[in-house]
């Protein structure tokens, strides 16, 4: 149980590594969890030795506001000019012109600022441990059951919920997203 254990640990931090990568947030109580169980499961380190200065919210997760008219709301960025550069197989991204100074990945003169991607060889290595763990018997049935037990406490909300959701969601004034669902 405890190698079973040991590898959803590290299926966690690959998850929280790449999340936090490619500059997205994840779950601060997995954050803290695995920085519990090692220092080795700390992504802040790994963002550190890539020279990426990744400005992320060490608070709690905000909530979205309700917007009616979203795509009104949205700012497309200007256009820029973005070149491809192989790297020992994997295609890095290189900024055409020159940047702001504040750019997270690109320095001013637009090469990047650390190595986002990881390298080919520690992709396979997380992708080999990953199928490790989906095969592993023990991991297999600790996922089968959790799944179940968060089905059942779903369907035990869809029961209790259902009515309200379905008025929610007729008293939107654009429902076609009310539309499709019927």
């Amino acid at each position: 149980m405890k190698e079973a254990a040991r590898l959803l640990a590290e299926a966690m931090f690959i998850r929280e590594k790449y999340m936090a990568m490619s500059l997205q947030e994840n779950c601060q109580t997995t954050r803290k969890a695995l920085n519990e169980i090692d220092d080795e499961f700390n992504v802040d380190i790994i963002l550190k030795n890539r020279e990426i200065k990744a400005d992320r919210h060490k608070g709690e997760m905000k909530k979205q506001k309700k917007v009616e008219d979203f795509y009104d709301q949205i700012k497309l960025p200007d256009a820029c000019d973005y070149k491809f550069e192989n790297r020992d197989g994997v295609f890095c991204i290189i900024a055409g012109t020159p940047l702001k100074p504040d750019s997270v990945f690109f320095k001013k003169d637009g090469t990047p600022k650390g190595q986002i991607a990881p390298s080919r060889d520690e992709f396979l290595q997380d992708y080999y441990l990953l199928l490790a763990t989906c095969a592993n018997g023990p991991v297999r049935s600790f996922a089968t059951r959790q799944l179940e037990y968060l089905d059942g406490k779903f369907r035990l909300h869809e029961l209790m919920n259902c009515q309200k959701e379905l008025a929610e969601i007729k008293e939107v004034p654009k429902r076609d997203y009310y539309n499709v669902r019927k």
